[in-house]
């Protein structure tokens, strides 16, 4: 039984991700910032405890989900960023290679660390905001390690308390009578949290190593996205208003095409990855 420990197993994605890593036979450690239930607390920031907790528990596969993903607020604390999204990355990484070479890192990054016209090949990486600036140099720290680093972007029907996705929130405003705003102008290439995890057992599985796009076969507008997940769903596309990112005034910058290439990781290890129309469709029954 191949023994597995999660940072950040809490979150939206572990919470889709633990159960397969389990039907895998895989026996899991849990590790969180926060004293919960089965989770075994570590704080990133006391070495001796990380070194600890994961000598005990001993595993062969470390998989990194830990991050705080909340853009605009990451831009504004830059400390609490790292903190949060490259702090797990540096504790862990030193216990692999100080007690445990041979244990797999995989770290699961995001679409965010390119910018400019794509859809993106791994090597076209230009973080435009802290996050994604945060994100890409866990991504340096893991690199150091033997690793799996995946960036991608997900959504799908959450399993975690007060943890919404993307169509949560969509899906949830539209169903209450809420008009929300559709951006035209970004760009990205989404796979389902269904899609994305059962990839991430596959790779793992299969001892894959590098960086690696996961994401859609294709590409789409945050607009084209709602619209096509309203007419599955049946929900009201009148209350969608179209429009450009820029009239919210975020705070932070946006890369506006974040569509990914995903063909490195269709040739090396044989993913059938979807289109995002069909990862849509697949959410009906979630819906209902």
């Amino acid at each position: 039984m191949t023994k597995i420990a999660i940072a950040g197993a809490s979150g939206m994605l572990g919470g889709t991700l633990l159960p397969r890593f389990m039907q895998a036979g895989m026996k899991a450690t849990l590790l969180s910032t926060k004293t919960r239930p089965g989770y075994v607390a570590v704080d990133y920031h006391n070495q001796a405890q990380v070194n600890q907790a994961l000598s005990a528990s001993a595993p062969e596969v470390i998989v990194n989900l830990a991050a705080a993903t909340n853009v605009d607020k990451c831009e504004a604390d830059l400390i609490g960023a790292f903190s949060a999204n490259v702090k797990p990355a540096i504790a862990i990484g030193e216990w692999i290679r100080k007690f445990s070479p041979r244990t797999k890192f995989v770290h699961v990054s995001t679409d965010q660390v390119y910018n400019g016209t794509g859809p993106h090949v791994e090597e076209s990486v230009a973080p435009i905001n802290v996050y994604a600036l945060t994100k890409y140099t866990a991504e340096a720290v893991t690199c150091a390690t033997n690793s799996l680093i995946l960036r991608t972007n997900f959504f799908g029907k959450s399993s975690v308390e007060n943890r919404n996705s993307f169509t949560d929130w969509i899906f949830s405003e539209l169903k209450k009578g809420n008009k929300i705003k559709a951006f035209q102008d970004i760009l990205f290439s989404p796979l389902s949290m269904n899609t994305l995890c059962d990839s991430i057992i596959k790779l793992v599985t299969g001892n894959a190593s590098g960086v690696y796009n996961l994401g859609a076969a294709n590409g789409i507008s945050k607009a084209d996205f709602i619209l096509k997940f309203c007419a599955v769903c049946g929900l009201d596309r009148d209350l969608v208003e179209i429009c450009d990112s820029h009239v919210l005034n975020l705070a932070a910058k946006r890369p506006k095409d974040m569509r990914m290439n995903s063909q490195k990781v269709i040739s090396s290890y044989g993913l059938k990855l979807p289109t995002i129309e069909n990862e849509i469709e697949s959410l009906k029954g979630d819906y209902q």
